[in-house]
């Protein structure tokens, strides 16, 4: 029972639209119908400034981390630990990406991901963690940063896997991967952009 109303609390903590609601408390505009549109840290940063931005950002971390890490109260096997964090990690981006609250149009999943990836694959994440400040230092591109980090957190997490000598359960694996591969498809209108170079550096609106 405890560990159902965890996963239900993962979906609806993901589905909270932090951005929307910081950049309405604060400014009181609605942030979809600034910058670029999107509720996320980065659309923040933009609107309201990067004080409120990496708020959003540490507020989306939180709400992917603290299912998972409650869930590591329970008496559970690690594996078995592993595999219903994977569930609840699942749950909170799918709550992100497509908001119920928002009809079904959400974030881009990236501030939710840092939480769940640092709990669940916390070697893999620093790694992610250190190409997403080379990546957007080198740019000053959110998104080259972004997808640096998807890129290398799941290929560190594919190398780590494989060298093991007591491996996590292959949902592990295919959970990691997967959290890079959903980088890269909800930052897919920003690789068109980086392509034909119309790509936005980060700066503040006005």
């Amino acid at each position: 029972m405890i560990t159902t109303l965890l996963l239900i609390s993962a979906y609806l903590l993901g589905a909270v639209p932090t951005g929307l609601l910081v950049v309405r408390a604060v400014k009181g505009v609605d942030v979809r119908t600034q910058g670029s549109g999107n509720i996320g840290a980065t659309n923040v940063v933009r609107v309201a400034g990067w004080g409120w931005g990496l708020l959003t950002l540490a507020i989306d971390a939180v709400k992917g981390a603290a299912p998972l890490v409650a869930l590591a109260w329970l008496d559970r096997s690690p594996a078995v630990l592993v595999r219903w964090q994977i569930a609840a990690g699942v749950l909170a981006l799918v709550g992100n990406i497509l908001n119920p609250f928002l009809n079904f149009r959400g974030g881009k999943g990236v501030g939710t991901a840092i939480g769940v990836a640092a709990v669940i694959a916390p070697a893999p994440f620093g790694w992610g963690l250190l190409a997403f400040a080379v990546g957007f230092a080198s740019s000053r591109i959110v998104s080259v940063g972004s997808l640096s980090a998807g890129a290398v957190f799941a290929a560190t997490a594919l190398f780590s896997y494989l060298s093991r000598q007591v491996r996590p359960p292959v949902e592990w694996l295919v959970f990691s991967i997967a959290v890079g591969a959903m980088i890269f498809y909800t930052h897919r209108k920003n690789i068109a952009r980086l392509v034909r170079g119309e790509e936005a550096r980060l700066t503040r609106s006005k």
